[in-house]
């Protein structure tokens, strides 16, 4: 499973485009009941406190200190997210994990530049 879909829609007119907009931001709302999906800008940082072996093909096999980007997690307890030793993919749960603080968390990236650049 992907993090993250993207959809080119070709549209006759801006009000179909908005239309459209508009239908997928409420899909998105209602797949997020169940789960929270982060932006690139906004995903939190996890530390291993366990070592997890990987039990299916798409789990992420962690080892104790390891850091990892969360870009899913769900009500369940699992989590889909990357490590950031070697960039690679999967699920893993969160009683496996404690979040770390990140400076790169919450703050948007063109806050950032603006902030770095002086300009508003």
């Amino acid at each position: 499973m992907q993090p993250d879909k993207k959809f080119i829609i070709q549209c006759s007119s801006q009000t179909e485009k908005q239309n459209w907009v508009d239908v997928l931001k409420e899909k998105r709302k209602l797949l997020t009941k169940e789960e929270t999906v982060y932006e690139e800008w906004d995903v939190p940082f996890v530390q291993a406190v366990h070592h997890y072996k990987k039990i299916k093909d798409d789990d992420l096999e962690l080892t104790e200190g390891e850091v990892c980007r969360v870009f899913r997690k769900y009500r369940d307890g699992w989590c889909f997210g990357q490590k950031e030793s070697d960039g690679k993919q999967g699920w893993f749960p969160m009683s496996f994990v404690v979040e770390v603080d990140s400076e790169h968390t919450k703050i948007p990236r063109d806050n950032k530049k603006a902030g770095a650049s002086g300009n508003k």
